[in-house]
């Protein structure tokens, strides 16, 4: 039999639901790296062949239902990689089976409902649970963050540009991926003109410009407008928000043959943030963060990115050597914020079309 000192050392196992793109080119890749810790031991897909090939990458069990990954006592932790419109379901089934975290792509649900049905099965049952929002762990935004002082009340411009080549390319260099539908499906076919824009819309927010909300929230903690929103074919937005004294200008798209760039900015009177974050597909350490203050500029850069962090962090949280950096109401919180500036950008978007 095992002693409690050796369970204590032997790596938490990680069992993965949905062996799409994201398990396979960020979390299989990143959970390599701490194997130490944490070591992926279950993959669950609806499609067998791709769950199989999937988890014999890592050496893991496969299995085709997310009870069989819940039940399989070798499974610590979940990562819940499937499809957004399941991510309560599974997050709230892993609480309820006493898993000892949980890590969700973003977003973490698409209602404000269900977040707090996450945060109630979270705290009911004892276990943390984090959201895949990797530019929230970046240690070098993490540290600017921590460094802007004054800036955080003082900023008067906030922006966000994501833009993203096909995200295939970038797939491309992480792993050699086993092909499944993208993320990104077409607007239901009975739709209207404008119910389409607005589809598209909510999705590249809660896909894409999640990661700069997240970022925003530090600055504007509440949006009180939506003063401009437009869709950019085939998936990308433009968003002006305000809180009756900053603005922040958010762009965002996927496609086209440009090179990416990811880039965060808060500007101030007297200081200024910019932080430039590599592609998420893209392995490839931190961001590169600088703060100015007058003639004084501070810059951060570490050879690991954010989910690196945030997965070391959660080993942390299970073996009870730090508390969770951000609680579940944190993340719960961060959601509910983008929801709403779904909610208010649908709206002015039927206001913005209609006065064309």
């Amino acid at each position: 039999m095992n002693s409690p000192d050796a369970a204590a050392r032997r790596p938490l196992g990680v069992g993965l639901v949905g062996a799409g793109l994201a398990a396979q080119s960020i979390h299989l890749p990143t959970l390599a790296g701490l194997a130490d810790e944490l070591r992926v031991v279950h993959v669950m897909d609806v499609l067998a062949d791709q769950a199989d090939a999937v988890a014999a990458r890592a050496g893991a069990r496969a299995s085709t239902t997310i009870e069989e990954l819940l039940d399989d006592p070798a499974v610590d932790v979940v990562g819940v990689c499937s499809p957004h419109q399941f991510h309560a379901e599974h997050v709230i089934a892993a609480c309820a089976a006493g898993k000892r975290a949980v890590l969700c792509e973003k977003p973490l649900t698409l209602s404000g409902t269900a977040a707090a049905e996450i945060q109630l099965a979270s705290e009911r049952f004892g276990v943390p649970v984090f959201v895949g929002t990797m530019n929230l762990w970046d240690p070098a935004a993490s540290a600017a963050l921590a460094a802007c002082g004054a800036l955080r009340t003082e900023a008067s411009m906030i922006r966000s540009t994501i833009l993203i080549p096909p995200n295939e390319s970038l797939i491309d260099l992480a792993t050699d991926r086993i092909d499944r539908p993208m993320w990104l499906p077409p607007a239901p076919a009975d739709m209207s003109p404008i119910q389409a824009a607005q589809y598209r819309l909510g999705r590249t927010i809660l896909g894409l410009a999640v990661h700069g909300l997240a970022l925003v929230r530090h600055f504007m903690p509440v949006v009180h407008d939506v003063t401009f929103a437009r869709t950019i074919e085939p998936w990308g937005y433009v968003l002006s928000l305000t809180d009756g004294h900053r603005v922040a200008r958010l762009m965002g798209m996927l496609g086209g043959s440009w090179d990416p760039e990811w880039t965060f900015t808060a500007i101030g009177p007297r200081s200024e943030l910019c932080i430039d974050f590599p592609p998420s597909y893209v392995l490839a350490g931190s961001a590169t963060a600088a703060v100015r203050q007058g003639a004084e500029q501070r810059t951060w850069r570490f050879g690991h990115g954010g989910f690196h962090v945030q997965w070391r962090h959660l080993a942390d949280v299970v073996r009870g050597r730090v508390a969770p950096r951000i609680p579940v109401a944190e993340a719960v919180q961060d959601v509910v914020y983008a929801l709403d500036v779904v909610a208010a950008a649908q709206e002015r978007l039927v206001d913005e079309v209609s006065s064309e």
